[in-house]
């Protein structure tokens, strides 16, 4: 059995875009607590787009 090297396959049905869908959602319930860490560092920060030319009406 030393000499048997493993090979996995895995048959995914699904298009592109779903699969991508469904990988970003299990990342981003995986680190749901940094994203919330870094969105409220973010809102906290000054804004790039504050200064005079933000008063267009």
């Amino acid at each position: 059995m030393s000499g048997k090297k493993l090979n996995f396959r895995f048959h995914n049905p699904n298009p592109p875009e779903l699969s991508c869908e469904y990988i970003i959602r299990i990342l981003v319930e995986a680190n749901q607590k940094k994203l919330d860490q870094a969105l409220c560092a973010a809102s906290e920060a000054p804004s790039v787009l504050s200064g005079p030319f933000t008063d267009f009406p």
